[in-house]
């Protein structure tokens, strides 16, 4: 039987992700106004996605195949889209303190 800890973990994790990805979303917007938004970025927003949510979909897959709990399986599908989200926030941020300079 899972935990209510595990699903607690899952759902903090969740949050992390969609604060990440709004801010993220909230630079690259600023970067588009701005036109300051390179074409490398602009590649960037579209192809990290579909990487990151396979990688995602094969981990949930993997993980019902090992037959885990839901909240496991959740968990490791949100794992590389948390994860490329939270790069690209660190990423984002410091190239903006690099524009100021």
């Amino acid at each position: 039987m899972i935990t209510l800890n595990a699903w607690w973990d899952m759902l903090m994790a969740g949050q992390r992700m969609w604060m990440s990805a709004g801010e993220v979303i909230w630079r690259r917007s600023m970067l588009m106004a701005t036109g300051a938004l390179t074409p490398t970025e602009a590649t960037r927003m579209v192809t990290e996605k579909a990487s990151a949510f396979a990688t995602g979909t094969m981990a949930a897959g993997s993980a019902v195949m090992r037959n885990r709990p839901a909240a496991e399986i959740v968990a490791a599908g949100m794992r590389p889209v948390a994860r490329a989200a939270a790069a690209n926030t660190g990423r984002l941020r410091r190239a903006e303190k690099r524009r100021k300079r």
